[in-house]
């Protein structure tokens, strides 16, 4: 056992609550520790002053005379709390912290939207995944069918195998060559 242990073994031991698996070495320490009695005794000089000690018990209405008395003081507490606030906090402290809070409002507003997205996306199946990737056509399919150059895919296509040919054909011509 070392002092620290002691000392936390005190109160037990005055008390009459130590355990007996701890009362064998707490009394072996002390006898071998002279540090430890007077760490006993000081402790014992303490608990028997608490022990005398009287709860003073405050007349019947102190707490509304004191709360009275302290209202009546010239520049009462609220407005002096309300005073230091207003030193501690100037405009543009004040200015920051209510941008602070608007844009913390919309990030943590946006973020709820997205962690709701991610939840309803993990519960479709792949072809109701296609369908939202291919959303942005489908609302957009009178624009899509309307113009030109989507009438034209064919003709686009073709040409682009003739063009195709026509490489195949002049690198034929100049291996040849």
């Amino acid at each position: 056992m070392d002092i620290n242990q002691f000392k936390k073994l005190i109160p037990h031991y005055l008390t009459n609550e130590l355990q007996p698996k701890y009362l064998q070495s707490f009394k072996e320490f002390l006898q071998t520790d002279p540090a430890a009695r007077q760490e006993l005794e000081a402790f014992q000089k303490s608990w028997d002053l608490l022990v005398e000690f009287k709860a003073i018990e405050p007349d019947p209405g102190y707490m509304s005379r004191f709360w009275t008395s302290v209202s009546r003081q010239p520049g009462s507490w609220h407005k002096n709390i309300g005073m230091g606030f207003k030193r501690l906090v100037p405009g543009p402290v004040l200015a920051a912290a209510c941008v602070v809070l608007i844009i913390g409002f919309f990030v943590i507003r946006d973020q709820g939207y997205i962690q709701l997205v991610h939840r309803e996306k993990s519960q479709l199946d792949d072809n109701e995944i296609e369908l939202v990737e291919y959303l942005g056509l489908v609302e957009n399919y009178d624009l899509v069918t309307d113009t030109e150059f989507f009438k034209n895919v064919e003709t686009l296509k073709k040409i682009r195998k003739k063009q195709n040919k026509q490489s195949l054909n002049y690198s034929k011509v100049q291996g040849v060559s």
